[in-house]
């Protein structure tokens, strides 16, 4: 089965912890450039090392088997979950990624009754992502306080 790469990127100094979604890439090489073009960009290019590539297979959850599926389409549907805890933290879970926007919403249903969610109904999201597209555009600021 084919493999897909997550790309974010990850900055913890001082002020907390801040993470970027950039894009999710069929092409390990196509985001490798992807990677080299963001280390040039505002904000990434003073946080060089916080890239993380994270490899998944399509429709796979924590708690199922792989489920194979004959997929055509150029996005996926990915289900996450944050929210802030007590001290103002960013607390976040992904789930998975899924060929259709009805996979995810099944799998959805499972995880808003596991009692580490269910106190934040709110916090879930179902996002579409065209693959081998770059999500971030632009650089980032960080503000020292």
């Amino acid at each position: 089965m084919r493999s897909y790469y997550s790309l974010t990127h990850q900055r913890v100094d001082g002020t907390g912890f801040d993470e970027k979604h950039i894009g999710i890439f069929t092409d390990m090489g196509k985001l490798l450039k992807v990677i080299e073009n963001y280390k040039t960009l505002p904000g990434f290019k003073d946080f060089p090392d916080g890239f993380y590539v994270t490899a998944f297979k399509l429709n796979c959850d924590y708690f199922h088997e792989e489920i194979t599926h004959n997929f055509k389409k150029d996005y996926v549907w990915v289900l996450s979950h944050g929210y802030n805890d007590e001290d103002d933290n960013e607390i976040g879970t992904f789930f998975g990624v899924y060929s259709s926007l009805n996979r995810a919403k099944n799998s959805l249903k499972m995880y808003m009754e596991l009692p580490k969610f269910k106190r934040h109904p709110q916090g879930f999201y179902i996002n579409k992502y065209i693959l081998n597209q770059s999500e971030w555009q632009e650089g980032f600021v960080t503000y020292y306080y």
